[in-house]
């Protein structure tokens, strides 16, 4: 696996806070978010659903980042293997 540092970037702008999360190259999902304080993985999929992790180490979400399939390290790391909530996106 390759040294690899990916994480979401915050660009204020006029008091506004802008989340720039890694588009994902996949047929299952579309975005990903991780927080590192809560240890929380947020994976919106080609549906529009978004789902939230709990308890995803670091090192699991950059292995997502960095995995040749996304989907199918999703399903092997973490699919059924940490609790989930889906969350309402939010209304703009």
């Amino acid at each position: 696996m390759a040294d690899v540092a990916v994480t979401a970037v915050d660009i204020t702008v006029r008091s506004y806070v802008i989340r720039i999360m890694p588009r994902m190259q996949s047929s299952v999902m579309t975005n990903v978010d991780y927080d590192e304080d809560a240890a929380e993985l947020d994976v919106t999929f080609v549906s529009g659903k978004i789902y939230r992790y709990f308890g995803v180490p670091l090192a699991t979400y950059v292995d997502l980042l960095d995995a040749e399939s996304h989907g199918g390290f999703f399903n092997e790391s973490i699919k059924d293997i940490f609790p989930f909530v889906e969350v309402k996106p939010r209304r703009r």
